[in-house]
């Protein structure tokens, strides 16, 4: 392992970069009261509790009308968030494990710490940006996948249902770039 200046950062003020936004509000989620996976369930909850009365507002569907693409929006942002902190909790762990056998300063396990639980902001942003433009393109020129389709007649369902699923094109290639960036430090540590 190398102990260079990059790799051991003395304070927050000297880190390699600065962490993606995933990584703060992940972060934020898990210094929160209580367990984390409350949170991620509470805002499953609360997205699905939206969506539903979005959908019985308007007269095109009748109270107590429930469908199919509510459900899984609902279970899907939340569950990428989830996973990457369960993601970023093994990574961390796994690594506390070899810290014995790790011939390192503790400046630099703390810096390798950072990069393993952390990706960079601005490519995590973008690859967030990119996910997100790229299913944009797939909406536009091969037309909405037919079960957001069949929300347009409601305009208020339709909007906030193309919002979360917006919100989970952006998070998920962002989760993509955590993880790749996560897997090569992973293999960068065993290697060395």
């Amino acid at each position: 392992m190398t102990t260079n200046a990059e790799n051991s950062p003395r304070s927050p003020d000297q880190r390699p970069y600065s962490p993606s936004w995933i990584d703060r509000f992940t972060d934020r989620v898990e210094r929160l009261p209580g367990r984390y996976w409350a949170f991620y369930i509470g805002l499953g909850i609360g997205i699905f509790v939206i969506l539903t009365l979005s959908l019985w507002v308007g007269d095109e569907y009748p109270t107590g009308t429930i469908l199919p693409v509510q459900i899984f929006f609902s279970v899907l942002l939340p569950f990428m968030l989830w996973i990457l902190t369960l993601l970023d909790k093994m990574a961390d762990r796994a690594l506390m494990t070899l810290r014995p056998v790790m011939s390192v300063e503790d400046e630099t396990y703390s810096a390798l710490k950072f990069r393993l639980t952390n990706s960079p902001a601005v490519p995590t942003f973008l690859a967030g940006l990119f996910m997100f433009t790229f299913m944009l393109c797939v909406d536009i020129f091969l037309g909405l996948h037919p079960a957001v389709e069949g929300l347009i007649g409601s305009s208020l369902a339709f909007g906030l249902t193309y919002l979360v699923y917006k919100m989970c094109t952006f998070i998920f290639g962002s989760l993509i770039y955590h993880t790749i960036h996560q897997l090569r430090w992973i293999n960068r540590i065993y290697s060395e």
